[in-house]
């Protein structure tokens, strides 16, 4: 018998075989779905772990700059010779450039993995800009460009937003004007608008006179680690992230990079960012003209202020303690935590520097120990150092109970500025008071203080000056010993009548 195949077996066989084609598709779809779900958990495995590796790494090489940098502001502050202080010149711009590099790296992988976040909080304009004047002006002066500052001088001055990310989107772009101008001049421009009864629109605007930008370039201009015009630009220092990173910020901030640009002549950056206001002060026509930023004036000295600096690397202590010798302040100083909270218990302190990361105990568990366990210092006021400068490092330390931050490196200027701030005030000495310049009856400066003590009998000032290695160290102990007489006195009659031949004899 023969069968034959009617036309509904052979559809039926048809819808067997795609549906089984179907089935196949779809697995292979699911195997690729899996795939791609595997690699990019691979994928954002890896960059977290970059992130992180990146993160270890800023703070490892921020601890060395921060000695670098430091001990480079006290060979400018203390070295007479010119040729030593041309090379401290060099060490500290060397040394800035490859901290910027650090932090465009760090902030680049913070925005590959959408770790990038604004902090706001409330600031003040004329703080930013003396800071960026302050960063600036040397670049500019050292390449021979003018650079000028055009503010309007009715701008409000209490704005709120992330005052960090702004400072860094000017710097970024004024840095590469300086960059790619060789000759000539850059104009930044500060103005405002009202947007809302308390909120206004920051605009900023830098004008430059130098090699500008071709038009096929432009779109180009932001690509991370791409730098255009390579054979004209091959000497540009640089990560050529700067650009990349603040259109990013721009966009985080609602807003947008603009350029113009004509090659050969120059360009135009400007950007215009929303801003809350919390006063009715303005800017004023205080900061308009550019100023030199050579190393500060001493601003005040606090010879009996209290301080404990807690810091695991010596070197680090050592630039501390250094860098606050000009304002007369001797520190206290450990290197664990668990010394720190023994000091505390036995002695109060006006200031208490920690670091944030020691061993055995963290700089926060030293503050939570101090706090609970040293009475005499539960109220001090604590500053936390520390080279983690991550986007909310600063809150997270306020939250965990520090009164302030200040990142490594430290700048010097910065750490008097904010002892001056955090000391009681009648442990200041400021520079309108006669004992700021260690006078005496007429007498004023060192020069006329040496010759007053040596018209003292009994006293050899020019062997006190060679014991003590110059006439400032000399002067300043010569201070403390009349600062301490009388109290010293009083303990050696004590001792004397009690018989007390150890502590008589110390």
């Amino acid at each position: 018998m023969v069968f034959t195949r009617t036309g509904q077996d052979r559809l039926g066989d048809s819808i067997v075989l795609a549906y089984r084609d179907i089935d196949n598709l779809i697995r292979e779809e699911l195997a690729i779905e899996t795939q791609l779900e595997e690699a990019l958990l691979q994928a954002k495995s890896a960059n977290e772990s970059k992130s992180n590796f990146l993160a270890s790494m800023s703070h490892e090489i921020r601890t060395p700059i921060n000695a670098i940098l430091g001990m480079d502001t006290m060979i400018l502050r203390e070295s007479k010779d010119d040729v030593i202080k041309n090379y401290a010149k060099d060490i500290k711009t060397a040394s800035n450039t490859l901290l910027a590099i650090v932090n465009d790296i760090l902030d680049f992988s913070k925005i590959e993995s959408g770790k990038m976040e604004l902090v706001p909080s409330n600031y003040q304009l004329d703080s930013v800009v003396n800071d960026i004047k302050n960063m600036v002006v040397p670049k500019a002066e050292e390449k021979g460009l003018k650079l000028e500052l055009c503010l309007n001088p009715d701008m409000p001055v209490k704005l709120y937003g992330d005052e960090l990310r702004i400072k860094q989107i000017i710097l970024n772009i004024i840095n590469n004007a300086i960059k790619y101008t060789p000759k000539g001049s850059i104009k930044w421009e500060i103005d405002y608008e009202i947007l809302e009864p308390d909120v206004c629109i920051l605009k900023s605007k830098v004008t430059d006179t130098g090699i500008g930008i071709k038009p096929e370039d432009l779109e180009r201009l932001f690509s991370p680690y791409e730098r255009f015009d390579s054979s004209r630009n091959r000497s540009v220092e640089g990560t050529g992230l700067g650009l990349s990173i603040t259109k990013s910020l721009l966009e985080q901030m609602g807003s947008m990079l603009e350029v113009e640009s004509v090659y050969g002549e120059g360009s135009v950056f400007s950007f215009a960012v929303r801003q809350p206001m919390w006063g009715n002060e303005t800017i004023g026509d205080e900061v308009q003209d550019v100023c030199n930023v050579a190393e500060a004036d001493e601003k005040y000295h606090a010879p009996s202020a209290k301080l404990l600096v807690v810091d695991d690397a010596e070197m680090n202590l050592f630039v501390v303690t250094s860098l606050l010798k000009r304002v007369q302040i001797e520190p206290d100083t450990c290197l664990r935590g668990k010394e720190a909270v023994k000091l505390a218990k036995e002695r109060k302190y006006d200031i208490i520097l920690l670091d944030a990361m020691m061993p055995e105990m963290s700089g926060k568990e030293t503050l939570r120990a101090i706090k609970n366990e040293a009475e005499l210092n539960k109220d001090t006021t604590m500053i936390v150092v520390t080279a983690n400068v991550i986007v909310g490092a600063k809150q997270e330390y306020l939250d965990a109970g520090f009164d302030a931050y200040i990142s490594k490196p430290i700048n010097g200027n910065t750490l008097e500025d904010m002892i001056q701030k955090y000391l009681p005030k009648d442990k200041i000495i400021t520079a309108d008071n006669e004992a700021f310049y260690g006078k005496v009856g007429d007498s004023s400066g060192e020069n006329n203080l040496v010759e007053a003590i040596n018209n003292l009998p009994g006293i050899d000032t020019s062997m006190g000056i060679k014991a003590c290695n110059g006439e400032a160290i000399y002067i300043k102990i010569c201070r403390m010993f009349y600062e301490s007489a009388d109290s010293k006195i009083e303990l050696i009659k004590k001792y004397y009548d009690l018989e007390d031949c150890e502590n008589y004899s110390i």
